[in-house]
């Protein structure tokens, strides 16, 4: 049985490790100019544990692996200015117009 002095240092100890961690884990975040922690920063900061690392890489893919959504970024137009240019829903509704007209 661990006596007071000795879980208030291994409480201690464990909360520096973590606010390590978590500083850590923001860091990686940033540098990847993302503002969300994401699996892949967490299994950067386990590469020194292969074990660890093994460990997570079986859990993202048998619970986390989805298929990528589409972008939300829009490309830009490739016209400058006239007609060609426009969104999907533009094109989508010049053509059934053009198929009612003609």
């Amino acid at each position: 049985m661990m006596g007071g002095p000795a879980i208030s240092t291994l409480t201690e100890v464990l909360f520096r490790y973590s606010k390590s961690v978590a500083s850590d884990l923001k860091h990686f975040a940033k540098h990847g100019k993302r503002t969300v922690i994401s699996c892949d920063d967490v299994k950067l900061l386990a590469r020194k544990l292969p074990s660890l690392h093994n460990d997570l890489e079986a859990y993202e893919a048998a619970y986390l692996t989805k298929e990528k959504a589409p972008s939300r970024k829009r490309k830009k137009s490739s016209s400058a200015g006239g007609g060609g240019g426009g969104n999907d829903a533009d094109r989508l509704g010049r053509q059934a117009g053009e198929l009612r007209a003609g």
